[in-house]
């Protein structure tokens, strides 16, 4: 049995059919393949081809291949693809996506990367699909976060030249995040790429990286690998140093962070606002309150003089209970126990008295207060408890604030 080469007309696909038949079928879309029996057509004039039905196919067989992580297969297809619709989104993007994953750690492929984002990203600037920008979003995203999660951070290599392959391999990691950052939609999770891209600079700026330098023997012939600290060039420290920043600056300024900002800014300003009311409220009517108190008294002497009666009665009592102690004191030192124990209730009785004519006297003023008064004292009382309150929600916000600026890279 002879096996002839071909090409699926459907998919594009290189096959191998048998020559003894007149036709075969292709192992990856199931097309229909003629071996033989080719009629020969001339025609005069153009000719154009439709080549949709076998983009189309090519296209599914690239997808399935990318979903399934096959790479390279998907590589070539959606090659074939642009070949033929050199505007596809889909393939001008998930190429980009497979070049990154096939290159190798020391030449991350950033340049068709950046390529084929930037023309998938234009195409659907072009077309409005909104679609294609939450897919488009959502695939480079995925990459974006694979790449940092699976990059190779090895402490030791064998030569200067492999540390220097390493360092290359983060710049393009790095190099990755610049290119797709600007062109992915607002409606990406921009804030979770970026503080990646920081933690992945960070994360690169303090790794020590070594390489082999000698092995030597101790006395009992055993060998040991000894290796040097490989020093990152001073361009390179400043390409991550430079992504950092740029990371950083893309990150505070994001529309989303802006929008944090400005909303845990407000509801600080507003409740401050609102305790500068609440004080200035308090203040005012203390102030009439005084006001009231003072013509209060002034135009009531009698209950002036009341009120007087009952605080000198509660100095009295208060008096002659601290004498009354002394006396107690004096009579223990001289061990007469039954007298002092009679001083003592009387010491009880004098506090007792002095205690009691102490909260007559706050209540009476309560007692004689008109009615103005009263309200005035009731409306700041409420007032305070308000204000406790506001300084609560004042303390929230302050602390939300603090939070915020902490998270600012």
């Amino acid at each position: 049995m002879a096996l002839t080469a071909c090409r699926c007309p459907s998919c594009g696909a290189n096959l191998e059919l048998d020559d003894a038949r007149d036709f075969g079928f292709c192992t990856f879309c199931g097309a229909k393949v003629m071996l033989h029996d080719v009629v020969e057509i001339k025609h005069t004039g153009s000719v154009t081809l439709d080549n949709s039905p076998q983009a189309k196919n090519r296209l599914m067989i690239a997808s399935r291949a990318f979903e399934a992580g096959n790479c390279p297969e998907a590589y070539n297809y959606y090659t074939m693809v642009l070949e033929d619709i050199p505007q596809n989104i889909e393939a001008l993007y998930k190429k980009a996506i497979c070049a990154v994953y096939l290159s190798d750690i020391n030449d991350v492929r950033t340049a068709e990367f950046q390529s084929g984002i930037t023309e998938a990203a234009a195409e659907i600037s072009r077309t409005k699909d909104t679609g294609a920008q939450e897919q488009f979003d959502a695939d480079i995203s995925r990459m974006l976060l694979d790449v940092v999660d699976n990059a190779q951070f090895a402490t030791q290599f064998r030569t200067v030249q492999a540390c220097g392959e390493q360092v290359n391999g983060w710049a393009g990691i790095a190099q990755l995040f610049r290119s797709a950052i600007p062109v992915l939609s607002d409606g990406a999770d921009k804030e979770t790429l970026l503080e990646s891209a920081i933690a992945f600079c960070n994360k690169v700026l303090g790794s020590k990286v070594t390489y082999y330098k000698e092995t030597v023997r101790d006395k009992n012939g055993r060998e040991t690998d000894k290796f040097a600290t490989y020093t990152m060039s001073p361009d390179a420290k400043e390409y991550f140093e430079n992504n950092k920043k740029w990371f950083a600056d893309a990150y505070n300024n994001l529309p989303s962070r802006l929008q944090k900002e400005n909303a845990v800014n407000d509801s600080l300003s507003k409740v401050s606002g609102e305790i500068d009311e609440i004080t200035a409220k308090i203040r005012d009517a203390q102030e009439r309150l005084n006001i009231a108190v003072k013509s209060f008294w002034t135009g009531n002497p009698e209950y002036v003089a009341a009120k007087q009666k009952l605080t000198r009665f509660g100095w009295l009592s208060g008096g002659f209970a601290v004498l009354a102690l002394v006396i107690i004191a004096a009579i223990l030192a001289g061990n007469q126990k039954p007298i002092g124990i009679c001083v003592l209730l009387i010491v009880v009785v004098l506090a007792g008295t002095f205690l009691v004519v102490r909260s007559l006297r706050r209540n009476y003023d309560e007692s004689v207060y008109t009615d103005n008064i009263k309200q005035l004292k009731k409306e700041i009382a409420d007032a305070e408890g308000e204000l406790r309150l506001k300084q609560k929600d004042q303390a929230k916000a302050k602390d939300a604030v603090k939070k915020f600026n902490q998270s600012k890279k």
